[in-house]
């Protein structure tokens, strides 16, 4: 057998050289593709490469339709094309660097400083812990309890000590005066209960005061004063020894000298005043005054 190319048409003959007698077949030239760049008609089929092949094997349209699905996986029908991807997107190409400057003018989740007013209208902050420092928010919680400890503008009562370190402008004071009935013994004048005494009953023997609560109370170079005011009968009796928390002290009298006596049918109305001038010393300036 003998194969013939005619360059003139391109064809090709095949002949039979072997006396069968066999007609030869010429194949004419537009039957067949070239081997450089080939032009196909119709519909040519290749086999399908596997998935993720990267070769320059041909890709048949069922791979290229697989590897497009893969790409696409499952996103939603609005966003499984570039264009739309692109729009989502905003169109921008510095997309990443848009956000992060966005991101960069938002306050953390935890921490952060902001700057300006805000304003919550009707909307509350909550979850918010008790202050520590002068400029934290407060809660409702701390604000009524600091609140409550607080002296009223109009009314209220005061409890502990109160220490005033300016001008004290009082228009009226009102010292609670404690009514005693006792006509004998020691009498123990507590400093923080009242400011004045008044034994109402004749007293019937001489008597020893004990001021108490003092050294405890009073700073070095403060005082207090207080008044005791003893209902006499015929038989006038008197204060003839004095103590500050239990210690004896000898008080220095208006007028140079210490009463030795009392005033009969009369109140008699002691008045003390005691300033501290060292731990548990004191100087007292006493006087007594007839009432009747």
């Amino acid at each position: 057998m003998s194969v013939k190319l005619n360059s003139a048409n391109g064809s090709i003959t095949i002949s039979p050289e072997d006396g069968s007698g066999n007609a030869a077949v010429t194949f004419p030239r537009a039957g067949f593709a070239s081997l450089a760049s080939p032009t196909f008609t119709g519909t040519p089929a290749a086999p399908t490469a596997s998935t993720g092949t990267n070769t320059t094997q041909v890709a048949t349209t069922a791979f290229v339709q697989t590897e497009v699905t893969a790409l696409v996986d499952s996103s939603p029908s609005a966003l499984n094309t570039l264009n739309e991807l692109a729009a989502a997107l905003g169109d921008d190409a510095s997309f990443s660097t848009t956000v992060t400057n966005s991101i960069a003018t938002k306050l953390p989740l935890a921490g952060g400083t902001m700057t300006g007013a805000i304003a919550m209208g009707t909307a509350k902050i909550t979850g918010l812990g008790d202050p520590s420092s002068a400029q934290d928010a407060s809660t409702k919680t701390y604000t009524d309890t600091q609140r409550d400890t607080r002296l009223a503008l109009s009314g209220g009562t005061v409890t502990g000590a109160l220490v005033v370190n300016n001008t004290l402008d009082i228009e009226e004071v009102y010292e609670k005066v404690t009514v005693q009935t006792s006509t004998t013994g020691t009498i123990t004048f507590d400093t923080v209960v009242q400011a004045v005494e008044l034994y109402t009953a004749n007293q019937t023997a001489n008597r020893t005061i004990n001021f108490s609560n003092v050294n405890s109370n009073l700073a070095i170079g403060q005082s207090l004063t207080v008044a005791i005011a003893m209902t006499q009968g015929s038989t006038a009796y008197y204060l003839n020894a004095y103590q500050i928390d239990g210690n004896a002290v000898t008080p220095k009298w208006s007028g140079g000298s210490a009463p030795s006596a009392g005033n009969a049918s009369s109140i008699d109305s002691y008045s003390f005043t005691i300033i501290k001038t060292a731990n548990a010393t004191f100087t007292v300036l006493a006087s007594l005054t007839q009432f009747a």
